[in-house]
């Protein structure tokens, strides 16, 4: 679902930001609010014990989007989280990122945290959740245009029978009622 929900280049725009967070992060201060670089400067260093080992698998977890209007025009907040899968015995670590844009200027980060757990992050479970659920979702809006089709089909067949006198219509009793 969420392969489908953000534009695969944003996905990797993403995964990359993550990669380089923990690789090297003052490549990407020009994406940092600059109050949020000075507070980060600080963590950088301890970083690195919380990113993955390298060739795991990074991954867009979750999404949320918000428009408002302020003083300055249009304002977007952007928050995504990106899970690094370190398989059934090896570590998580996931990424969540948030990025503010005001008016017309550049979309910048302005909040950002890392977490390492032993198990699954709560977001991917509820990705796969969600993806389960939708499977369901399709198959039973499939059924339901399946059953509507043949309802529509069985009626139409039906009406057609009636008029050509398979069925009568309508049935009157009375005898003759012409006047003699």
């Amino acid at each position: 679902m969420m392969d489908r929900s953000v534009a695969p280049g944003r996905q990797a725009e993403l995964t990359a930001f993550a990669r380089g967070l923990c690789a090297d992060p003052v490549t990407l201060r020009a994406q940092f609010a600059p109050a949020l670089w000075r507070d980060s400067e600080a963590i950088f260093p301890r970083l690195a014990s919380e990113c993955p080992r390298d060739g795991a698998p990074y991954q867009l977890t979750t999404f949320r989007f918000n428009t408002a209007h302020d003083a300055h025009g249009l304002a977007v907040r952007q928050d995504y989280a990106v899970v690094v899968g370190g398989g059934a015995s090896g570590p998580w670590t996931e990424f969540t990122f948030g990025f503010t844009q005001a008016g017309d200027g550049p979309r910048l980060l302005g909040a950002w945290d890392v977490r390492r757990m032993s198990a699954p992050p709560p977001s991917l479970a509820y990705m796969r959740r969600w993806d389960a659920a939708l499977r369901w979702m399709w198959i039973g809006g499939a059924l339901i245009a399946l059953i509507v089709a043949g309802s529509i089909w069985w009626l139409v067949r039906h009406a057609r029978r009636r008029k050509a006198g398979g069925v009568p219509m309508s049935v009157s009793g009375g005898g003759d009622t012409a006047p003699s």
